[in-house]
Parts: C-alpha cells; sequence; structure tokens
C-alpha cells in the first residue's frame, strides 16, 4: 500500500467536503416508509436533497437518508485527516518492516484502508 494513495482518497473527499452544505445534517421522512425523504442541514433547516423512493427497493428511502445525513462533511473530512495521519505513519514505519512492537501496532489498519482508499476513489483492487 501507498501513502499517496491515502492521500488522494483524503484529498478527494476533502475536496467534495468543502464543496458541499456544511453539516451536521438530519433526515426526515413521514410516516409512510415509501414516501420520499429529506435530508436537511440540522442548524437551519436547509435543505440539502430528496431521498426518493424506488420501485426495486421499497421501504429504503428512510434508510437511505438517514445514511446519507450520517456522512455529513465533518465525517468527511475526519476520515481524511485520518487517512493523512495514517499515509504519515506508513511512511514513518514501512522502512522498519521489522517484527517489532513500533511496527505491528499500525500493521492492522493498513490493508482496510487501502482497501476504503481504493473503493472510495473507485480503484481496482490490485
Amino acid at each position: 500500500m501507498s501513502a499517496e494513495l491515502l492521500r488522494r482518497a483524503a484529498q478527494q473527499m476533502r475536496e467534495l467536503a468543502e464543496g458541499a452544505t456544511p453539516g451536521p445534517w438530519q433526515a426526515h421522512q413521514g410516516d409512510d416508509p415509501n414516501a420520499t425523504a429529506q435530508v436537511d442541514q440540522s442548524r437551519a433547516n436547509h435543505l440539502v436533497c430528496d431521498v426518493e423512493r424506488c420501485a426495486e427497493h421499497p421501504g429504503k428511502a428512510g434508510p437511505d437518508a438517514a445514511y446519507i445525513a450520517s456522512w455529513h462533511p465533518d465525517i468527511a473530512l475526519g476520515i481524511a485527516s485520518l487517512f493523512d495521519n495514517l499515509a504519515e505513519e506508513l511512511e514513518r514505519v514501512r522502512p522498519c518492516e521489522k517484527d517489532c512492537a513500533n511496527c505491528s501496532d499500525m500493521r492492522w489498519s493498513w490493508p482496510t484502508a487501502e482497501l476504503v482508499a481504493k473503493d472510495y476513489l473507485r480503484e481496482e483492487e490490485s
């Protein structure tokens, strides 16, 4: 895994988050689980998006809206910072390649971070 991959994913997250309506966001849906749900900015009731119901997946507008609301820009910026921090740690520890405590403490997260970064960037497995 490369630190560069993590930094590219962090940069894309940051760019998209900084261009979006500020968070936090919240989801709303009436009593009908098949109705349109909405995501709005919690502090100002500014509409972020409508989540339409889908004939193929009835009853998913509310859960989809809740998920979208959970990934508001502040969360994406936090994950981007985690990716940057992990990239720095990867560059610091990677050259060691020994089985010492300093190295093995961080190695557990590298494969997971790599998969998340590739998925986020929509890159194929290598």
